[in-house]
């Protein structure tokens, strides 16, 4: 199973980060061998801490790996949760072929 992780964090101002990820699973079904995921993690989209380009490359680097699978983990925003509207509206430009995962 491979996993593509891209993160952001509100102190993060550089390059989009991007780690290719291989976890060997025991008694993975052949099915699921070579399932490819994508996490985005961390985005907190409020008082512009996350700034529109980053996100734009972030959704970017993730369709260009064309996962089986995107899941998206943890902290959407800092402390209000009206921006996770705006949020949204863009995540929608995410692709997968088995889904999008909100946690």
């Amino acid at each position: 199973m491979t996993l593509l992780i891209s993160w952001m964090n509100w102190i993060f101002s550089g390059p989009l980060k991007v780690e290719k990820v291989t976890v060997a699973i025991a008694d993975l079904p052949t099915s699921l061998r070579g399932t490819k995921l994508v996490q985005l993690s961390d985005l907190h989209y409020d008082r512009q801490q996350l700034r529109e380009n980053i996100l734009a490359d972030a959704i970017e680097a993730a369709n260009q790996a064309e996962p089986d699978l995107v899941v998206l983990t943890g902290d959407y925003v800092t402390n209000s949760p009206t921006p996770i509207y705006l949020l949204a509206r863009r995540l929608k430009y995410l692709e997968s072929r088995h889904g999008i995962y909100a946690i």
